[in-house]
Protein backbone atom coordinates (compact mmCIF):
# COMPACT_ATOMS: atom_id res chain seq x y z
CA UNK A 1 0.00 0.00 0.00
CA UNK A 2 1.33 3.69 -0.52
CA UNK A 3 0.47 4.97 2.42
CA UNK A 4 0.27 3.77 6.11
CA UNK A 5 -0.78 4.94 9.30
CA UNK A 6 -0.17 3.24 12.27
CA UNK A 7 -2.24 4.32 15.55
CA UNK A 8 -3.63 7.65 14.64
CA UNK A 9 -7.17 7.39 14.30
CA UNK A 10 -7.23 10.66 15.49
CA UNK A 11 -5.96 11.96 11.85
CA UNK A 12 -9.64 10.53 10.91
CA UNK A 13 -13.29 11.79 10.34
CA UNK A 14 -15.31 8.01 10.76
CA UNK A 15 -18.52 9.54 10.66
CA UNK A 16 -20.66 7.51 8.21
CA UNK A 17 -17.57 5.49 6.92
CA UNK A 18 -18.68 1.73 5.64
CA UNK A 19 -17.15 -0.71 7.54
CA UNK A 20 -16.67 -3.95 6.14
CA UNK A 21 -15.33 -7.60 7.44
CA UNK A 22 -12.60 -8.85 5.21
CA UNK A 23 -11.15 -10.95 7.35
CA UNK A 24 -9.99 -12.30 11.14
CA UNK A 25 -7.13 -14.74 12.15
CA UNK A 26 -6.32 -15.94 15.54
CA UNK A 27 -4.95 -11.98 16.54
CA UNK A 28 -6.03 -10.04 13.90
CA UNK A 29 -9.33 -8.53 12.72
CA UNK A 30 -8.84 -7.15 9.15
CA UNK A 31 -12.15 -4.51 7.96
CA UNK A 32 -11.94 -2.34 4.47
CA UNK A 33 -13.11 1.51 4.70
CA UNK A 34 -15.00 3.16 2.46
CA UNK A 35 -15.98 7.11 2.92
CA UNK A 36 -13.31 7.52 5.14
CA UNK A 37 -11.60 10.86 5.46
CA UNK A 38 -8.29 11.90 6.36
CA UNK A 39 -7.55 15.28 7.92
CA UNK A 40 -5.49 18.03 5.72
CA UNK A 41 -2.73 17.83 8.87
CA UNK A 42 -2.17 14.11 8.56
CA UNK A 43 1.42 13.26 7.51
CA UNK A 44 -0.05 11.05 4.57
CA UNK A 45 -2.35 13.98 3.29
CA UNK A 46 -0.64 16.15 0.86
CA UNK A 47 -3.45 18.13 0.06
CA UNK A 48 -4.59 21.65 1.84
CA UNK A 49 -7.72 20.11 2.63
CA UNK A 50 -9.50 17.06 3.90
CA UNK A 51 -9.46 14.28 1.67
CA UNK A 52 -11.66 11.34 1.22
CA UNK A 53 -9.96 7.95 0.60
CA UNK A 54 -11.15 5.68 -1.30
CA UNK A 55 -10.72 2.28 -0.06
CA UNK A 56 -8.69 1.55 3.43
CA UNK A 57 -7.54 -1.53 5.22
CA UNK A 58 -7.79 -1.32 9.03
CA UNK A 59 -6.01 -4.06 10.78
CA UNK A 60 -6.96 -4.46 14.36
CA UNK A 61 -3.50 -5.95 15.51
CA UNK A 62 -3.76 -8.88 18.03
CA UNK A 63 -7.17 -7.78 18.88
CA UNK A 64 -9.87 -8.54 21.54
CA UNK A 65 -13.76 -7.42 21.54
CA UNK A 66 -14.14 -6.71 24.88
CA UNK A 67 -17.72 -5.81 24.47
CA UNK A 68 -21.02 -4.92 22.52
CA UNK A 69 -23.73 -2.74 23.84
CA UNK A 70 -27.14 -2.22 21.71
CA UNK A 71 -28.26 1.19 22.58
CA UNK A 72 -31.21 1.49 20.43
CA UNK A 73 -33.37 1.47 23.51
CA UNK A 74 -31.61 3.37 25.81
CA UNK A 75 -33.76 2.08 29.06
CA UNK A 76 -32.79 -1.35 28.70
CA UNK A 77 -29.06 -1.57 26.93
CA UNK A 78 -28.31 -5.38 25.99
CA UNK A 79 -24.74 -5.99 26.57
CA UNK A 80 -22.60 -8.77 24.92
CA UNK A 81 -19.38 -9.82 26.10
CA UNK A 82 -16.82 -12.46 24.66
CA UNK A 83 -17.60 -14.60 22.01
CA UNK A 84 -20.86 -13.76 21.65
CA UNK A 85 -19.68 -10.13 21.76
CA UNK A 86 -17.27 -10.84 19.04
CA UNK A 87 -20.19 -12.94 16.78
CA UNK A 88 -22.07 -10.37 16.66
CA UNK A 89 -19.64 -7.71 15.81
CA UNK A 90 -18.05 -9.98 12.56
CA UNK A 91 -22.00 -10.69 11.92
CA UNK A 92 -22.74 -6.61 11.55
CA UNK A 93 -19.50 -6.16 9.53
CA UNK A 94 -20.20 -8.73 7.11
CA UNK A 95 -23.30 -6.53 6.18
CA UNK A 96 -21.49 -3.51 6.54
CA UNK A 97 -21.94 -1.53 9.37
CA UNK A 98 -21.42 2.33 9.49
CA UNK A 99 -19.47 3.55 11.92
CA UNK A 100 -20.00 6.81 13.13
CA UNK A 101 -17.25 7.65 15.42
CA UNK A 102 -13.94 6.17 17.38
CA UNK A 103 -12.70 6.93 20.71
CA UNK A 104 -9.20 5.89 22.08
CA UNK A 105 -9.62 5.55 25.71
CA UNK A 106 -6.71 3.87 28.09
CA UNK A 107 -5.29 0.41 27.30
CA UNK A 108 -5.26 0.49 23.77
CA UNK A 109 -9.35 0.38 24.02
CA UNK A 110 -11.07 1.91 21.08
CA UNK A 111 -15.12 2.52 21.25
CA UNK A 112 -16.26 2.51 18.07
CA UNK A 113 -20.50 3.60 17.26
CA UNK A 114 -22.02 2.08 14.61
CA UNK A 115 -25.13 1.65 12.71
CA UNK A 116 -26.20 -2.27 12.08
CA UNK A 117 -28.65 -3.50 10.33
CA UNK A 118 -29.83 -6.43 12.68
CA UNK A 119 -28.40 -4.14 15.48
CA UNK A 120 -29.49 -0.68 14.74
CA UNK A 121 -26.98 1.47 16.88
CA UNK A 122 -24.21 -0.31 18.80
CA UNK A 123 -20.86 0.81 20.43
CA UNK A 124 -18.01 -1.95 20.22
CA UNK A 125 -15.24 -1.71 22.55
CA UNK A 126 -12.13 -3.25 20.73
CA UNK A 127 -9.13 -3.45 22.72
CA UNK A 128 -5.60 -4.05 20.30
CA UNK A 129 -1.97 -4.06 20.15
CA UNK A 130 -2.01 -1.53 17.45
CA UNK A 131 -4.22 -0.29 14.27
CA UNK A 132 -2.64 0.26 10.50
CA UNK A 133 -4.76 1.92 8.65
CA UNK A 134 -3.24 1.19 4.89
CA UNK A 135 -4.43 2.56 1.24
CA UNK A 136 -3.53 3.59 -2.17
CA UNK A 137 -5.24 6.80 -3.53
CA UNK A 138 -7.54 8.98 -2.60
CA UNK A 139 -11.42 9.74 -3.87
CA UNK A 140 -11.08 13.49 -3.84
CA UNK A 141 -12.02 16.37 -0.95
CA UNK A 142 -14.28 14.71 2.18
CA UNK A 143 -17.80 15.64 1.37
CA UNK A 144 -17.86 18.81 3.92
CA UNK A 145 -14.75 20.48 2.41
CA UNK A 146 -17.05 21.08 -0.48
CA UNK A 147 -19.80 22.81 1.94
CA UNK A 148 -17.23 24.49 3.93
CA UNK A 149 -15.94 26.17 0.93
CA UNK A 150 -19.46 27.16 0.00
CA UNK A 151 -20.29 28.86 3.70
CA UNK A 152 -17.36 31.45 3.10
CA UNK A 153 -18.46 32.64 -0.02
Amino acid sequence: MKYISKNRFCDFIIHDADFIFDKRTDKDLVVSAKHLNIIKTAEQNPYDVDMEIKCAIITFKNYSILSLVDVVDVSKKTIYEGKEAEDKIIDELKNCAWAKSIEEKENSVYSIDFCGKKILYFIADIQCESVTIEWDEYNGEAWYEKRRKNQCR
